[in-house]
């Protein structure tokens, strides 16, 4: 699967033996976005549900969003959610050169709208 150009980059890569926190806002209109990019909410919006998914190519990789504790939270409009790889993969040869993987964010909104994006993690050797 090809990730659309229009996909999120989240803020720092991961070492694939990390287990770390990333944050995603969760846009509206009147939010300073980057061209081609809409935001998910108009302006009297709010969040009445959401999944965060994997895309093929992160299952097939191994990475993973932790639940419990670390399970993904919404507040304000900035959804934050903790991601590891599954033990065993870590030291695959596929993260020396390093992935780009996608993780799939879908909205329910107040006015009944769904809404999907893509926002994608670099996973790599550092």
């Amino acid at each position: 699967m090809t990730i659309a150009s229009t996909a999120t980059p989240l803020s720092q890569p991961m070492d694939p033996s990390d287990v770390d926190y990333f944050g995603l806002k969760i846009t509206q209109v009147g939010d300073e976005l980057p061209p081609g990019r809409e935001p998910i909410l108009e302006a009297d919006e709010v969040v009445t549900s959401y999944t965060l998914t994997m895309g093929v190519e992160a299952v097939a990789a191994g990475l993973k969003i932790l639940g419990g504790d670390k399970a993904p939270s919404l507040a304000d409009r900035l959804l934050v959610f903790w991601l590891e790889i599954e033990d065993g993969m870590e030291a695959d040869p596929i993260f020396y050169v390093g992935l780009t993987l996608p993780v799939e964010l879908t909205v329910v909104t107040s006015k009944g709208r769904t809404k999907q994006r893509t926002a994608t993690v670099r996973v790599v050797n550092l």
